[in-house]
């Protein structure tokens, strides 16, 4: 039987790193902005968003992004 410890770790290490993308729901709790706003920052592109079949994410690099602009100002 072949050991597959190497890959059960690296699969176990992946499942415990956080998310990478959020909900409208979620970016909006994480900017401190409503839904409304999520979407509009998305419609004007100020937001990347991916569309997974009927579903919308947000990647969390896009909100890191988004703050550490914000921050700088």
């Amino acid at each position: 039987m072949a050991d597959n410890s190497d890959t059960q770790h690296d699969v176990g290490a992946w499942r415990d790193e956080l998310p990478r993308a959020t909900t409208i729901d979620g970016a909006a709790e994480a900017l401190a902005v409503s839904r409304g706003t999520v979407l509009r920052m998305i419609s004007d592109g100020e937001l990347r968003a991916v569309k997974l079949r009927s579903r919308v994410v947000i990647p969390i690099a896009e909100l890191r992004r988004l703050l550490d602009v914000s921050e700088a100002a």
